[in-house]
């Protein structure tokens, strides 16, 4: 028995499995952004949250609140530039700051060429 449907996007047929689930968002969750050989670009889950594999301190909790806070009141994009020397913490703050957010996370690694469909795809 075929277990297959047909997807319609404006005048475009595609047959896909029947097993497959649409959702209106992206779950939480880690993801990291790929692209496969007919250039058609998908996210693969690779985790729920940042895992830290040593004891953190709560050095930073005061900024990640204010951070958290303000994110929470805005209502446009909010960007945060970290900049400091190597092992200040600037990674581990990004992760704390995702995991107490609970929104998916999208690992973007460059693409090189590829640079500007990547955009036009999370866009």
């Amino acid at each position: 028995m075929n277990n297959n449907v047909w997807m319609v996007s404006g005048d475009t047929f595609s047959q896909i499995n029947a097993n497959f689930k649409v959702m209106s968002n992206l779950p939480k969750g880690i993801y990291n952004l790929n692209i496969d050989d007919s250039g058609k670009w998908f996210l693969t889950k690779y985790a729920e949250e940042f895992i830290f594999s040593y004891k953190l301190y709560d050095l930073e909790n005061d900024f990640i609140d204010h951070f958290i806070k303000t994110y929470q009141h805005s209502t446009g994009n909010l960007g945060c530039l970290f900049n400091g020397i190597k092992g200040t913490g600037k990674s581990v703050a990004a992760k704390m700051i995702a995991n107490k957010l609970e929104l998916p996370v999208i690992i973007v690694k460059s693409m090189g060429q590829l640079n500007q469909s990547m955009i036009e795809y999370l866009s």
